[in-house]
């Protein structure tokens, strides 16, 4: 269409692409919703009108993903309180973190900026989401218990968290607190082997999408 605009890149990386999108989607003045997307997610019909509707509905500080993430259910920085929605026949459960491909408010990527252009700077993923979240980094049991693991010789939890103070100390002492939803079921998928969505039979989804 005519809003279709490609970019040539050199092999910028991931994170050099991920600092120009958002530069790229605070400039742009077509919409207020703006939605990252990494390259390889297969994704259900429907997909982005229900997750419209639900941030038009809960639109403050919020972050949605169309991924219902395996680690929400086996992964131990996971095993914590969350709360649930009800909406259009579906459900929505908050998260603490996410994977790159999400849809927010052009406000709530404005106030968020910095945050997320610590990815660029070494920043991990799961790492800037906890520092939005708010999820362990203020709570001294979760250093303690990290800092038990790490000296068991796991000490990957333990630098998630060293990794969010280092990059975002300022949000987390001061910045607003925002709120990763989910659905369930999951209307995409991550499409690495071992990081399939569950609860849905993502093969005849794939199917119904090539016919």
């Amino acid at each position: 269409g005519d809003n279709l605009r490609v970019i040539n890149l050199d092999r910028t990386g991931n994170a050099g692409t991920f600092s120009m999108q958002i530069d790229l989607l605070l400039q742009q003045e077509e919409s207020q919703y703006i939605y990252f997307a990494e390259d390889d997610y297969l994704y259900r019909p429907q997909c982005f009108d229900a997750m419209l509707r639900f941030i038009k509905n809960n639109p403050h500080n919020s972050i949605v993903t169309p991924f219902d993430h395996l680690d929400y259910y086996q992964h131990p920085l996971h095993t914590i309180p969350c709360q649930m929605m009800f909406m259009e026949n579906h459900h929505w459960r908050t998260a603490i973190s996410t994977c790159l491909t999400f849809l927010t408010t052009k406000e709530t990527l404005r106030k968020t900026k910095d945050v997320f252009l610590s990815y660029a700077n070494g920043n991990w993923d799961v790492s800037l989401f906890f520092a939005l979240t708010k999820a362990h980094v203020r709570n001294p049991f979760s250093f303690f218990k990290f800092l038990r693991t790490a000296l068991q010789g796991k000490n990957e939890f333990l630098k998630i968290l060293v990794q969010s103070w280092l990059h975002n100390p300022a949000q987390i002492i001061f910045g607003e607190r925002y709120t990763i939803w989910s659905p369930i079921p999951s209307m995409a998928t991550h499409l690495q082997y071992d990081d399939i969505a569950p609860g849905v039979d993502w093969e005849n989804e794939a199917k119904h999408l090539i016919r």
